[in-house]
Protein backbone atom coordinates (compact mmCIF):
# COMPACT_ATOMS: atom_id res chain seq x y z
CA UNK A 1 0.00 0.00 0.00
CA UNK A 2 1.39 3.13 -1.10
CA UNK A 3 1.60 6.10 1.22
CA UNK A 4 -1.18 8.91 0.78
CA UNK A 5 1.36 11.38 1.73
CA UNK A 6 5.11 12.33 2.99
CA UNK A 7 6.19 15.49 4.72
CA UNK A 8 9.61 16.28 6.32
CA UNK A 9 9.75 16.83 10.16
CA UNK A 10 12.66 18.02 11.76
CA UNK A 11 15.83 16.74 12.93
CA UNK A 12 15.59 14.36 15.90
CA UNK A 13 11.60 13.50 15.35
CA UNK A 14 10.70 11.18 18.10
CA UNK A 15 7.03 9.99 19.10
CA UNK A 16 4.38 10.38 16.88
CA UNK A 17 0.62 9.11 16.88
CA UNK A 18 -2.12 10.38 15.10
CA UNK A 19 -6.16 10.33 14.95
CA UNK A 20 -8.63 10.15 12.05
CA UNK A 21 -8.19 13.90 11.46
CA UNK A 22 -4.57 14.82 12.76
CA UNK A 23 -1.25 13.61 12.51
CA UNK A 24 0.94 14.61 16.15
CA UNK A 25 4.64 14.07 15.97
CA UNK A 26 7.30 15.41 18.78
CA UNK A 27 11.03 16.99 17.45
CA UNK A 28 14.06 18.60 19.53
CA UNK A 29 12.49 21.83 18.59
CA UNK A 30 8.30 21.43 19.72
CA UNK A 31 6.66 19.75 21.76
CA UNK A 32 4.34 18.69 19.37
CA UNK A 33 3.56 19.18 15.57
CA UNK A 34 0.09 18.69 14.35
CA UNK A 35 -0.34 17.59 10.62
CA UNK A 36 -3.69 17.04 8.39
CA UNK A 37 -3.92 13.54 7.98
CA UNK A 38 -5.41 13.79 4.79
CA UNK A 39 -3.65 16.58 2.86
CA UNK A 40 -0.55 16.97 5.08
CA UNK A 41 -1.03 20.52 5.39
CA UNK A 42 1.11 21.18 8.82
CA UNK A 43 -1.75 22.51 11.21
CA UNK A 44 0.48 24.34 14.27
CA UNK A 45 3.13 23.40 16.26
CA UNK A 46 4.55 24.10 20.10
CA UNK A 47 7.61 25.08 20.55
CA UNK A 48 9.83 22.93 23.08
CA UNK A 49 10.90 24.64 26.20
CA UNK A 50 14.35 23.75 26.51
CA UNK A 51 14.32 20.03 27.01
CA UNK A 52 11.57 19.76 28.83
CA UNK A 53 8.58 19.58 27.39
CA UNK A 54 6.74 16.93 25.76
CA UNK A 55 3.22 15.36 24.64
CA UNK A 56 1.57 13.55 27.36
CA UNK A 57 -1.68 12.08 25.79
CA UNK A 58 -3.93 12.25 23.27
CA UNK A 59 -7.62 12.35 23.61
CA UNK A 60 -9.46 11.74 20.35
CA UNK A 61 -13.58 12.04 21.59
CA UNK A 62 -11.97 15.88 22.90
CA UNK A 63 -9.90 17.07 20.16
CA UNK A 64 -7.16 17.47 22.51
CA UNK A 65 -3.45 16.54 23.25
CA UNK A 66 -2.47 16.97 26.72
CA UNK A 67 1.58 18.66 26.84
CA UNK A 68 3.98 18.77 29.71
CA UNK A 69 6.21 21.95 30.32
CA UNK A 70 8.40 20.94 32.38
CA UNK A 71 10.66 24.23 32.69
CA UNK A 72 7.72 26.33 33.54
CA UNK A 73 5.69 23.91 34.98
CA UNK A 74 2.32 23.93 33.37
CA UNK A 75 0.28 20.92 32.18
CA UNK A 76 -1.56 22.39 28.87
CA UNK A 77 -4.58 20.76 26.70
CA UNK A 78 -4.45 21.78 23.10
CA UNK A 79 -7.04 21.46 20.38
CA UNK A 80 -6.11 19.07 18.00
CA UNK A 81 -6.93 21.11 14.90
CA UNK A 82 -6.24 24.80 16.07
CA UNK A 83 -3.46 24.73 18.46
CA UNK A 84 -5.20 26.50 20.58
CA UNK A 85 -4.74 26.09 24.52
CA UNK A 86 -8.22 24.88 26.14
CA UNK A 87 -6.79 24.78 29.83
CA UNK A 88 -3.28 25.22 31.11
CA UNK A 89 -2.49 24.68 34.51
CA UNK A 90 0.89 25.26 37.04
CA UNK A 91 1.41 21.78 38.83
CA UNK A 92 4.12 19.22 39.64
CA UNK A 93 5.07 17.99 36.25
CA UNK A 94 4.46 14.12 35.24
CA UNK A 95 6.33 12.34 32.81
CA UNK A 96 3.41 10.19 31.71
CA UNK A 97 -0.10 9.99 31.38
CA UNK A 98 -3.20 8.51 30.42
CA UNK A 99 -6.84 9.42 29.35
CA UNK A 100 -10.00 7.64 30.04
CA UNK A 101 -13.28 9.06 29.36
CA UNK A 102 -13.37 12.33 30.71
CA UNK A 103 -10.54 11.65 33.12
CA UNK A 104 -7.02 12.09 32.77
CA UNK A 105 -3.47 10.59 35.65
CA UNK A 106 -0.47 12.07 35.37
CA UNK A 107 2.25 10.25 36.69
CA UNK A 108 5.92 11.20 37.52
CA UNK A 109 8.34 10.64 40.04
CA UNK A 110 5.98 12.83 42.72
CA UNK A 111 2.98 10.29 42.74
CA UNK A 112 -0.12 10.42 40.55
CA UNK A 113 -2.70 13.32 40.11
CA UNK A 114 -6.14 12.65 38.73
CA UNK A 115 -7.74 15.39 36.46
CA UNK A 116 -10.59 16.23 34.94
CA UNK A 117 -10.43 16.96 31.31
CA UNK A 118 -12.26 19.21 30.33
CA UNK A 119 -11.38 21.82 33.06
CA UNK A 120 -7.75 20.27 33.63
CA UNK A 121 -8.54 20.71 37.24
CA UNK A 122 -7.12 18.26 40.26
CA UNK A 123 -9.98 15.96 41.73
CA UNK A 124 -7.68 13.63 43.39
CA UNK A 125 -4.02 13.33 44.46
CA UNK A 126 -1.13 10.53 45.90
CA UNK A 127 2.04 11.17 46.69
CA UNK A 128 4.88 9.19 46.68
CA UNK A 129 6.28 9.24 50.77
CA UNK A 130 9.50 10.47 50.54
CA UNK A 131 10.97 7.72 52.77
CA UNK A 132 9.42 4.41 54.49
CA UNK A 133 8.34 6.00 57.78
CA UNK A 134 4.75 6.45 56.04
CA UNK A 135 4.41 2.49 55.78
CA UNK A 136 4.39 1.56 59.14
CA UNK A 137 5.56 -2.60 59.63
CA UNK A 138 2.87 -5.15 59.71
CA UNK A 139 2.72 -7.43 62.48
CA UNK A 140 2.72 -11.20 61.46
Amino acid sequence: MAAAWKTKVPSGSGYCTSTEKVVLCESKKEAVAAYDAQTEKRLWGSTRTRDRSVMLAVSVTRSLVVLSEGNRQVLRAVDLTTGKDRWNTRTIMGDSAAVSGTDLVVGGSFGLTGRDLGTGAEKWGRTKPNDDTSNPPTMV
